[in-house]
């Protein structure tokens, strides 16, 4: 793995910590060990990291409330949580609530590198969504008023001759204005548009 992916460790055991770095920084990623949350937090306002692998039992709070923390300050991390066996049961029905992955104590390498795998394809698929949306809300951008009126009666359903009485202009301005909005949207039909607008968090306003 030979992009960057920058990973902090936070676990209590410094055998632990010592363990997983040393897995870690073997697949060619790089590892930050955090003997307690408090330490990490303090280094989170400096840098965040890409991944986080957390025991589910920490100094001070829990490897959960830790996790909440992070989520409450906007931070959507991918978590990996390492869990000892005689808190697998209770463990497993707090996992059920939360988009994270587990790993049980002693951790094997080949389990976490395919955790940290999950994560970075994790995050390759948000970037991918947030670049298509970066890239509609450009087109979006380009369309004259007009248009985005045009648009707004398109994505709410409406037919031509509805969205040239609605706007008070001829039927066939509107199909001008919905051509020219096809092309400056890249989209080849309706459909698309529907759906590249939805990705993008445009919809119609309430038109009644």
């Amino acid at each position: 793995m030979a992009e960057q992916f920058d990973i902090s460790i936070v676990d209590g055991a410094r055998n632990v910590r010592g363990h997983l770095a040393g897995l870690i920084r073997a697949a060619g990623m790089n590892a930050e060990l955090f003997a307690d949350p408090e330490s990490f937090l303090a280094r989170l306002a400096h840098r965040t990291p890409a991944c986080v692998v957390m025991s589910f039992k920490l100094p001070g709070i829990s490897g959960p409330e830790l996790h909440d923390l992070l989520l409450e300050h906007g931070l959507s991390i991918p978590v990996v949580f390492l869990i000892d066996y005689d808190d697998f049961s209770a463990s497993l029905r707090e996992m059920k609530n939360r988009d994270a992955d587990f790993l049980s104590k002693p951790v094997q390498a080949k389990a976490l590198m395919q955790s940290l795998q999950t994560a970075r394809n994790r995050i390759a698929d948000v970037k991918a969504r947030s670049d298509q949306q970066q890239d509609v809300l450009s087109h979006w951008q380009r369309l004259t008023p007009r248009e985005r009126q045009v648009l707004e009666h398109v994505l709410g359903g409406y037919l031509n001759k509805q969205t040239a009485f609605r706007l008070g202009i001829a039927e066939k301005t509107v199909k001008v204005h919905r051509q020219r909005v096809m092309e400056k949207m890249d989209a080849r039909s309706v459909a698309q548009l529907v759906r590249q607008c939805e990705r993008a968090g445009i919809r119609p306003r309430q038109t009644r």
